[in-house]
């Protein structure tokens, strides 16, 4: 009996149905579908051995589908403890890998959030010592929200600056790190064992042709982050600033249209995303059909797994 595989996704119109047709022409015992959420509500059990994940970082209703699915035991891909990671998270995780990521202070909100007021606040420091924030950062800095992904970015040239784009910032939770307009991006998509490899504009938001000196620290910082994490499915952002990489942000569901990506690079996605998906399904049965696999057991596997050497492609501009 083939082992059900969900798809949640948005309005990309080509990497699902190219990984639904992937993975159902290999008739590997795993069925792929497109799932139809019509209510979420505690279950006895699911359908689903594995679901894979390309819209609920917009769509907090499908989110907390995908942690109902994860109490009755299954996984997602990317996996949902990503969620939970802002840049400040992010930069604790590359320290713990040894990978450089720029100083990253996360300021509290300008605003008080709905609810509190100045009286909850008597852990907090005051004043902040911000001539010590920007002393980590240097100047011109950058103050952008601490949630990842692209967004709006204020350099500022000075404290007064940085004052008032703080000023302005209301209830969001703000970071302030260096300012790296400048820099050379790379993003690396993991596909299971796989890394494709790409140039990246953060401002256009599209890729262009790979630097090929970057592509070993790339490749090296990836293997050292990928022993800590699973960042299956997802794009890992590097920035090549004064003669440094630097991991500068991580993108959940990373653009994976066959007409941004190119032919090539997209059918190497594709086919390395179902070879992982197959084997995790086939990992998930044989936990839950064998009792004497322990969690820890198929955490060790997972590990095992990420911490493979991954094959690099940069890729081609077509």
């Amino acid at each position: 009996m083939s082992q059900l595989l969900g798809i949640l996704h948005g309005r990309e119109e080509t990497f699902p149905p190219a990984l639904l047709n992937e993975l159902n022409a290999r008739q590997a015992g795993v069925h792929g579908e497109s799932i139809t959420v019509s209510s979420v509500e505690a279950l006895e059990r699911s359908p689903y051995r594995l679901l894979v994940d390309r819209i609920s970082g917009k769509v907090p209703y499908y989110r907390s589908f995908l942690q109902q699915q994860s109490w009755l035991g299954v996984p997602s891909m990317p996996s949902l403890s990503l969620h939970s990671l802002d840049r400040v998270g992010l930069a604790q995780l590359a320290l713990q890998a040894r990978v450089q990521a720029p100083p990253t202070v996360l300021l509290p909100h300008q605003a008080h959030p709905p609810g509190v007021e100045g009286d909850d606040l008597g852990n907090l420091a005051y004043p902040m010592p911000w001539e010590t924030y920007l002393r980590q950062t240097g100047l011109p800095a950058a103050l952008r929200s601490a949630r990842l992904g692209s967004g709006p970015i204020s350099r500022v040239a000075s404290l007064g600056e940085l004052w008032g784009a703080y000023g302005r910032s209301g209830d969001q939770l703000m970071v302030v790190q260096p300012d790296m307009s400048d820099a050379e991006h790379v993003l690396a998509i993991v596909a299971g064992s796989h890394l494709e490899v790409l140039g990246y504009d953060p401002v256009s938001v599209r890729y262009r042709p790979v630097s090929e000196e970057l592509l070993a620290p790339t490749l090296q910082a990836c293997q050292r982050l990928l022993q800590l994490a699973d960042f299956n499915l997802t794009g890992l952002e590097f920035a090549w600033h004064r003669s440094k990489l630097w991991l500068s942000d991580l993108h959940l569901t990373p653009d994976l249209e066959w007409w941004s990506l190119g032919e090539e690079a997209f059918g190497r996605i594709v086919t390395n995303c179902a070879q992982e998906l197959i084997r995790r399904t086939a990992e998930a049965e044989r936990q839950a059909s064998d009792p004497s696999v322990s969690k820890e057991t198929g955490r060790r596997a997972r590990e095992s797994s990420v911490s493979k050497r991954p094959k690099v492609k940069k890729t081609r501009t077509e």
